[in-house]
């Protein structure tokens, strides 16, 4: 008896469950790119290095005589990420219970030295140098960011940014309800589908 109840009570709880709708929103393109563009640069990752960076002045004469060198320790970071204030709706596809972004490719938003760990580490004048040349900590300064630059491209920032990107976005959406999120990414003057 008590076995013939648990089993009617058991297959009643199935068939209400299994003919209960169920139902689940996805919010329209419109709204989607709405939550996304406020977050405008969205800031993935970044990149911190070091550049010891040597500098020379000099004439015809020798070095020791009027010459000058600066050696500079700079300590730079590169941040990179996503600008989504770029995202229209068309960027944006609701495929059933699915969305599409199509993001514009991540970029380096900015490099810069962290001047408080960057530092002259020597300076040398020649003999009959009296006139210190004023630019040449600035060229080692520029050429610090230069390098900086160039080892966040080939370091894989970008790539990083992307991948961080990828995983922040879609965290973002499923949060907002949206069970599958895929993200591609825009080639550089290319149509979306």
């Amino acid at each position: 008896m008590i076995g013939g109840l648990l089993w009617l009570s058991a297959s009643l709880v199935m068939r209400i469950a299994w003919f209960t709708p169920r139902y689940q929103t996805i919010p329209s393109p419109a709204v989607i790119m709405e939550r996304l563009q406020p977050l405008s640069r969205l800031e993935t990752a970044r990149q911190t290095t070091t550049h010891v960076v040597e500098v020379r002045s000099s004439t015809q004469l020798p070095s020791w005589l009027v010459g000058e060198r600066v050696l500079l320790i700079a300590r730079a970071e590169a941040i990179a990420g996503i600008d989504l204030s770029h995202i229209r709706p068309e960027h944006i596809q609701v495929q059933g219970d699915k969305v599409i972004l199509f993001l514009p490719p991540p970029q380096i938003f900015s490099v810069h030295l962290q001047e408080s760990e960057t530092r002259v580490y020597d300076r040398q004048r020649g003999l009959l140098t009296f006139r210190p040349d004023r630019e040449i900590e600035s060229r080692a300064r520029q050429q610090a960011l230069k390098e900086a630059q160039e080892s966040a491209l080939q370091g894989g920032l970008l790539a990083l940014a992307r991948q961080n990107a990828v995983d922040q976005l879609t965290r973002l959406l499923q949060g907002a309800g949206i069970r599958m999120v895929e993200v591609q990414f825009q080639v550089a003057n290319a149509k979306v589908p």
